[in-house]
């Protein structure tokens, strides 16, 4: 039997690893900022009335999507209700967001009852 050396190769950093590196990276991102969102909302968001103001019909095979707008400080913010609720034209929404930066929000009933401080009624 003879034996054989195991050469130590370096591996290649080839575009093909680049791009699964990259793709790792961007998922780990996304999966981090969306817990870090949902605890910083639950902890620190403020409540604010929005009211729905578009259903729009994506699918025939899926429910509506409600879009819905609130004012904070004098800006309009807009965004899809992100909710199955039974919602028309006109209703209103609670909607959680902080207030340093209220492009991230959530709707109340994103949430648990009780995980947010919000009375919105």
């Amino acid at each position: 039997m003879k034996k054989t050396k195991g050469k130590i190769t370096k591996g290649k950093l080839t575009s093909g690893k680049i791009i699964f590196i990259i793709c790792i990276i961007f998922t780990c991102y996304v999966f981090i900022r969306y817990f870090i969102e949902v605890q910083l909302l639950k902890h620190y968001g403020i409540c604010k009335k929005g009211i729905i103001t578009n259903i729009r019909l994506t699918s025939p095979h899926t429910s509506p999507d409600l879009m819905y707008r609130f004012e904070y400080k004098g800006e309009t913010y807009e965004g899809p209700a992100l909710t199955d609720d039974d919602k028309q034209i006109g209703d209103s929404i609670c909607m959680v967001f902080l207030e340093s930066y209220p492009s991230i929000r959530r709707p109340i009933t994103f949430f648990d009852y009780g995980e947010t401080k919000c009375n919105c009624k």
